[in-house]
């Protein structure tokens, strides 16, 4: 045997031995390299939010790193600097910066650690939540159906049902209204997993809201309820209205009637655009204003507030729909629909400059939802054809049926009064298609004893008076009245 045969085994338990204890090294580091990591980012995210040139040179190592890391083929560290640099992004106000690196991170998850997927999951809602107020869904469903196919593969579950319901809810904004429904579905029954409910009684055999509580830490019971409010909001858009009481009872048996009044607060907002849909303004005044109470600041409750308002607005209350906008604009200046509701008051109130001044900040803001500047930009239309400007009341009210269409659809009874406003505007005029935006408005399918029905039918009687045709005008002036009948 020769030397180097005689070594072999001393070199291969060497080999071994180096083996063994470089793992454990390896392991070591990873541990203290992990907390070094959440240490030097917590400071990276502090000098991120004061931004300048330092920052920029934070962002450029750290994308360095990332792309080292990645060539090296040490996974775990590159999915932790990627997600930094969406974090730092996040933190330095650069949304779109944010979300490409997010799509670079997402498939790097995988071999992560657990403190990179709970930033992962941070960056990835606000980045997504961000979308949604700038009423930009459709990136935003991008995204989070992106983030849930990277969940799916994890055993992270709680956070894949929130993600999903995220995902619906952007759906919802996007108009996708069935999908919307089976989106929510799939969340819910992530949600009756967890739970540990049973498939033979899916709701009466969970255990009570205390054993939700033991859940991962990740907001699951508001998600759940969000999760329901999602879908009392698309039954209503679909008409589906005797569905919603089941979509409520669900709610309550999944967490045993143990829903605390905040946590009901975005099921309580739901029911009440669901009842506004119907036409039942009492009952949204009172859903609203249930769902209002609550801390200043919190953003359920201003959303609340903004439907409060539209509430009193077809109730004739609207000094009161003028205070609550003047409310919600103290904590947000620039919230559009707060915006909106003090413009339609002030113009209800004859008080056209101020009307004319807060539609236009509307229609001027890009940012603003399409249904926002289909009212405001009916405001505007309104207010130029008091002022006898007929073309710019023309040119504002075809805007605003435009963005209704955008947003709810043309055959929606959302567009009803927009229609009779362009109608208006057309006769004034001298255009022929204004009896046919008349006959438009009165066609659409609205549920019974809906205010709108005799709203549109008595606009038409007005503008069959003033042609001179008055059986027309009383046969539509009956219509109105039998519906009103109806409603008492």
């Amino acid at each position: 045997m020769t030397a180097e045969s005689d070594d072999a085994p001393a070199t291969g338990l060497l080999r071994v031995l180096a083996r063994r204890v470089g793992t454990r090294l390896r392991r070591a580091w990873d541990e203290r390299s992990q907390q070094r990591w959440q240490n030097a980012l917590a400071r990276d995210l502090q000098q991120a939010t004061r931004g300048g040139g330092e920052f920029r040179e934070i962002h450029d190592v750290r994308r360095e790193r990332a792309a080292r890391h990645r060539e090296r083929g040490e996974m775990p560290q590159a999915a932790a600097e990627t997600w930094a640099l969406v974090g730092l992004a996040l933190k330095s106000g650069d949304l779109d910066a944010a979300s490409t690196h997010a799509y670079e991170g997402l498939p790097l998850l995988e071999h992560a650690s657990d403190i990179v997927w709970d930033l992962a999951y941070w960056a990835t809602a606000h980045i997504g939540g961000a979308e949604l107020r700038r009423r930009r869904a459709a990136p935003a469903a991008k995204l989070y159906a992106a983030a849930i196919e990277a969940w799916t593969r994890s055993d992270r579950a709680a956070a894949r049902m929130t993600l999903t319901t995220w995902l619906a809810s952007a759906q919802w904004q996007l108009g996708q209204y069935h999908d919307a429904l089976a989106t929510t579905a799939i969340a819910l029954s992530l949600a009756r997993r967890l739970a540990g409910a049973t498939a033979a009684d899916p709701y009466r055999e969970v255990p009570g809201h205390a054993r939700l509580e033991l859940w991962d830490p990740i907001g699951v019971r508001d998600t759940i309820v969000t999760t329901y409010a999602t879908r009392v909001l698309v039954r209503a858009v679909l008409g589906a209205f005797d569905e919603i009481a089941h979509e409520v009872s669900e709610a309550n048996a999944l967490f045993d009637g143990g829903l605390s009044s905040a946590e009901v607060r975005p099921l309580t907002r739901a029911r009440g655009w669901a009842a506004y849909r119907q036409g039942d303004y009492a009952a949204a005044e009172r859903l609203y204003g249930e769902a209002s109470e609550g801390l200043q600041d919190d953003a359920t409750r201003l959303l609340a507030l903004e439907g409060l308002g539209w509430a009193y607005i077809e109730l004739g209350f609207v000094d009161e729909a003028a205070g609550l906008a003047k409310e919600v604009l103290a904590v947000t200046p620039h919230e559009h629909a707060a915006q909106t509701i003090r413009a339609v008051a002030e113009w209800k109130r004859n008080s056209h400059d101020l009307a004319e001044q807060f539609a236009r900040a509307v229609v001027g803001d890009e940012a603003a939802s399409p249904d926002c500047r289909s009212d405001a930009s009916r405001v505007l239309a309104e207010v130029a054809l008091a002022r006898g400007d007929r073309q710019e009341a023309l040119a504002a009210a075809r805007r605003s049926y435009d963005a209704i269409c955008e947003s709810m659809g043309a055959d929606d009874l959302a567009a009803a009064m927009q229609l009779v406003t362009l109608a208006r505007c057309e006769a004034a005029c001298g255009l022929a298609s204004a009896e046919d935006r008349f006959r438009q408005a009165c066609a659409l399918r609205m549920p019974p004893r809906h205010p709108r029905r005799a709203q549109v039918h008595e606009a038409y009687a007005v503008f069959l008076e003033s042609a001179g045709r008055h059986a027309e005008a009383e046969q539509m002036r009956a219509i109105a009245e039998a519906s009103k009948d109806e409603r008492r």
